[in-house]
């Protein structure tokens, strides 16, 4: 008899109402069933074994080298309340008295109609046109995380943050709200209370004393695809 698992569609909904995929258990290492969207798919059993949401090591997993020294935040995820780009604005506009140079990359679209008007109507009254650029879900993410410093990642709400072990894999550091589960640490990362004159300080910290280096993430293995595969080999044996 086929064992059957379930691949629930993650989008921060309640558990009823999550979109469900049922795929049988001969299917995880076909290529079939990695054509699921990995960034917001986790995967459930009634069981206590832990799945975690996995990267993509054929984009990620390499150190990525900045090719800079200027200080450049990057900022992923869908323009709305709950990814909260006008937190990341107002900590750009308190780093910008310190370093006048530094540059925000807000990479996504929009969600929460009228998020963007928001964004747009902050950065014009903070003179901050040359330090925001607002870029679309097409932006090459290889390519943006060599011109990053550092990645931004203050959700008001999370289950997991993916994007925080993508950049950490490549050995950028990142600043995340600690109300994100702390399972997505793997030690490239500052945890702070959503202040924006906080994470400012914190930043601007950061910065001078470690710049743009790199640093190689702890236990990533736990993340990758192989991990998982014999995770779920092993509940159903």
């Amino acid at each position: 008899m086929t064992r059957t698992i379930t691949a629930a569609k993650n989008a921060g909904k309640p558990f009823k109402n999550w979109d469900q995929t049922f795929c049988r258990e001969a299917d995880i290492a076909s290529p079939q069933f990695w054509k699921f969207p990995l960034e917001s798919m986790c995967f459930i059993d009634y069981c206590s074994c832990p799945f975690y949401n996995i990267y993509d090591e054929t984009k990620f997993g390499q150190i990525t080298e900045c090719i800079h020294n200027n200080l450049e935040l990057t900022q992923i995820g869908t323009f709305s309340r709950r990814k909260n780009q006008l937190f990341s604005l107002e900590v750009v506009n308190r780093i910008k008295k310190d370093i006048p140079n530094v540059h925000l990359n807000i990479v996504g679209k929009e969600m929460d109609e009228g998020y963007l008007e928001k964004m747009n109507l902050c950065i014009k009254n903070n003179n901050l046109q040359t330090n925001v650029s607002i870029l679309g879900t097409s932006t090459d993410r290889i390519e943006l995380n060599r011109h990053t410093s550092y990645v931004l990642y203050p959700s008001t709400m999370e289950s997991f943050g993916l994007i925080l072990i993508e950049s950490q894999s490549s050995g950028i550091h990142c600043f995340a709200n600690k109300d994100i589960p702390n399972d997505a640490d793997m030690g490239n990362a500052d945890f702070l209370e959503l202040n924006p004159g906080l994470w400012s300080k914190s930043i601007i910290d950061y910065y001078k004393k470690h710049k743009n280096e790199r640093k190689n993430p702890s236990n990533m293995d736990r993340f990758s695809k192989e991990n998982f595969i014999n995770t779920i080999k092993k509940l159903y044996s």
